[in-house]
């Protein structure tokens, strides 16, 4: 069995992507760990169940969306306050490319490999690592590499279909956060989308690579560990049995099983480039011209590498620490027939496959034979899998209310969004009636010492600081959507902005007007009645579009988002906001919890139907999202998301009944948003408000 002499020296995981789902990372604390090595954990999402090891000495928040030097600041700090030398493991693409590019810095306290910065980035980089292929005489898919919109059109004219699309760099932006790093396309039509929702803004950054046929066992894989003279310290070579999304994804079951011609051409490969350090590689055997085509190489650690073990217990983290150490390496016989499954994924992962008729009831049951390690499940560390399950429930169940109302917004839309059916007009107009007879609370809220109140006065002032930082210039085009009391719109006028703004209230359009009047910006300030799902304006006129406390008040979002991405400009932006479906207040009142709404409903229908309770006949008008969807709608409309939280905790209640006075609720709120602000576990992503800032993408 592998032997550690000295397990003084501490592993820093770096995670830079805020996954919070990250079995690799999981994997690394636990390989470690077991040895008696400390391991700290930087990550930049504040739910992670997979930090929740007992192997992980500590967790290190970090705001990913933070300027470089403020990471790397944070690393060293932390790196000063351990106190030693530490090893640092990126366990993502992106934390990979900055511990390259930082090495200089990181170097004085961390022990890494010794990497150039260039050939990290160019084995990252898809379109590179095509070219150096090319140039080693190493078998690769071909491919092509649109550079706009219009040379994807034109190539989506010539390729052979199905074709892959993969995002050449992956931790340049892409247009959604949800976007997939690769899918597969059959046709010119369904090239054209996923381009649109694959490329990065300003940057080309898509490949077209040539779809190899096979089944997902022709996929094989290469883990190994090369020291700074580019020995190969540890080798393993393993097949994939499922991944997801199926026939493109991740390993979601694998199997270790030798290929001597992939070892072979991959250490070759790697020692005429002098490639040091832990590597993951991927490649598709084709049976058309009998060779195994490199897909894509990893210069870290792999999410799956523990797969991958000898019989002497050594995987190429261990195999890391010991040479960064000055430990032998002590090599065993790969673990021939060894299978490793990431459990949630591949239950989806099975199901997918057996609906597309790809797996057989009997199929999943055999493969399920001989499974020696889980990528969650451990008899000495459960929490992580319980974090999982809770984790992967509350996701499920995202995506099924997204799904509802997405078939629900089709319904209410029909076959063209772009045509309002009668219903919607019929929704919006009780919404103006519900407006017109409480135009005066709404007025008044923005003085109001409640907690609602506090919470809209910090809602305006977090979209005012917003605004003074994007330096505008004086005299720039702003439209204010949903314009109220014209409060804001008075605020944007005195700051020397010519602003738009527009209301569907007739009552709430007349106190604007008597605001704006009153003090004396009327020079710069236009109010009209108006109906965000059809504006009456041209497109690409207004530098910024602002719509607080709009959202909530439409049945769908998507026509609206629609229209405001329409009449900014390219590169202006949109500043609005949504009800959190997800909020704290009501997650702890049984009366209000989302995932209690399908029983709500069930007893209100039992107790209607027999007759112990009058039927409800007034409409629902509020309508709440997922901040997952609301992140959605955006990106299907060209608006990148540059700034986002969520704001506001309460008025806290239990069974409908108000818990705490407004003083003591709004100090509550106080308190809950500064820890949220602070990204502390089950609060930064449950506050009252989602409050985002988005910027319209340049066409090229």
């Amino acid at each position: 069995m592998i032997e550690v002499r000295d397990a003084s020296v501490p592993i820093m995981i770096f995670q830079l992507v805020p996954f919070q789902l990250h079995h690799g990372g999981l994997a690394i604390a636990r390989t470690a760990g077991r040895l008696g090595i400390r391991v700290y954990w930087v990550h930049g999402h504040s739910l992670s169940g997979a930090t929740m090891s007992r192997y992980v000495y500590r967790r290190i928040f970090c705001d990913t969306d933070a300027p470089n030097e403020a990471i790397a600041e944070r690393i060293l700090e932390q790196g000063r306050q351990i106190g030693r030398e530490a090893i640092l493991i990126p366990v993502d693409d992106r934390a990979t490319a900055f511990a390259a590019d930082h090495a200089g810095a990181l170097s004085e306290l961390f022990l890494f490999p010794d990497q150039p910065a260039e050939l990290s980035r160019m084995l990252s980089n898809k379109k590179e690592l095509y070219f150096l292929c090319k140039r080693m005489g190493v078998p690769t898919p071909e491919a092509k590499f649109p550079r706009s919109t219009d040379d994807a059109a034109r190539l989506a004219q010539a390729v052979a279909f199905p074709v892959v699309l993969k995002r050449c760099a992956s931790w340049l932006p892409a247009p959604s956060q949800n976007a997939q790093s690769v899918t597969i396309v059959n046709s010119p039509k369904e090239l054209l989308e996923e381009y649109e929702k694959l490329e990065t803004p300003g940057e080309p950054n898509v490949m077209l690579q040539e779809y190899i046929p096979g089944d997902p066992e022709s996929v094989w894989m290469f883990n190994g560990y090369f020291t700074n003279h580019s020995e190969c310290l540890a080798s393993f070579i393993g097949k994939k049995i499922r991944q997801r999304p199926p026939f493109t994804g991740s390993t979601t079951l694998g199997i270790c099983l030798e290929n001597k011609p992939v070892e072979e051409m991959t250490i070759s490969l790697l020692r005429k480039i002098g490639y040091s350090g832990i590597i993951d590689m991927g490649y598709r055997y084709d049976r058309r011209d009998g060779q195994y085509k490199l897909l894509d190489i990893n210069p870290r650690v792999g999410s799956t590498f523990r797969l991958f073990l000898d019989s002497n217990g050594m995987d190429v983290v261990r195999a890391l620490y010991l040479d960064l150490t000055g430990q032998p390496v002590q090599r065993g016989l790969p673990r021939e027939g060894r299978k490793w499954i990431v459990e949630q994924r591949d239950m989806w992962s099975s199901l997918q496959y057996a609906l597309s008729g790809k797996l057989t009831p009997t199929e999943w049951a055999r493969s399920l034979r001989g499974i020696e390690e889980g990528a969650w499940f451990a008899w000495d560390d459960p929490m992580p899998f319980a974090a999982m399950l809770g984790a992967s429930c509350v996701m499920a169940a995202h995506k099924l209310a997204d799904k509802i109302r997405a078939r629900r917004i089709i319904q209410k839309l029909g076959p063209k969004a772009e045509a309002v059916p009668s219903p919607y007009r019929q929704y919006q107009e009780q919404v103006d009636s519900y407006f017109d007879s409480r135009s005066s609370d709404w007025a008044d809220i923005y003085n109001a010492r409640s907690v609602e109140g506090v919470i809209h006065q910090q809602r305006m002032a977090v979209a005012l600081k917003w605004i003074d930082n994007l330096a505008l210039p004086r005299g720039s085009r702003i439209l204010e959507v949903g314009c109220g009391a014209g409060l804001a719109t008075i605020e944007l006028a005195r700051r020397g902005y010519v602003v738009d703004a527009i209301d569907s209230s007739e009552v709430m359009v007349e106190r604007s007007v008597r605001g704006v009047t009153e003090s004396e910006v009327g020079d710069r300030v236009r109010v009209f009645r108006g109906d965000v799902n059809s504006l009456a304006l041209e497109d690409d006129v207004y530098a910024l579009v602002l719509a607080m406390g709009v959202i909530p008040w439409l049945e769908t979002p998507d026509v609206a988002v629609r229209e405001m991405a329409r009449v900014v400009n390219p590169g202006g932006y949109v500043i609005t906001n949504s009800d959190n479906l997800i909020r704290l207040n009501y997650l702890i009142d049984p009366r209000r919890n989302p995932a209690l709404a399908p029983l709500r409903r069930f007893l209100k229908r039992t107790l209607e139907t027999a007759k112990l309770r009058k039927p409800c006949t007034d409409p629902d008008l509020i309508h709440m999202h997922t901040t997952s969807y609301f992140d959605r709608v955006f990106s299907q409309n060209r608006l990148e998301i540059e700034k986002a939280f969520t704001l506001g905790f309460g008025p806290f209640s239990f069974l409908g009944r108000t818990l705490l006075p407004d003083s003591l609720g709004i100090k509550l709120h106080h308190l809950l948003q500064a820890l949220a602000d602070r990204g502390v576990a089950g609060l930064r992503s449950t506050g009252s408000q989602y409050v985002i800032l988005a910027r319209k993408r340049r066409t090229l």
